[in-house]
């Protein structure tokens, strides 16, 4: 639960699944402009939060973003 609380501090929200879905691109090769904006607002991502992903990238490793993101899909909070 620390990890969803960190990241949900930094994203300024508690939806477990839009934290999935930043961490996700985080863990990407490469982030995409006109991949959908993981806040869920139907808009692309770079007329949305492209901002707000590159600086998170500049500050979490894909390797970091890939095991948290992980770690949370395996705890059992995401499920449907």
């Amino acid at each position: 639960m620390g990890l969803v609380e960190f990241y949900s501090e930094l994203l300024g929200t508690k939806d477990i699944r839009m934290i999935a879905r930043y961490l996700d691109y985080l863990a990407s090769k490469e982030i995409k402009g006109h991949w959908p904006c993981p806040c869920h607002t139907g808009r692309r991502l770079r007329d949305c939060h492209i901002k707000l992903l590159l600086d998170l990238r500049s500050k979490i490793s894909r390797k970091d973003a890939t095991n948290s993101v992980n770690m949370i899909k395996n705890s059992g909070l995401l499920t449907t």
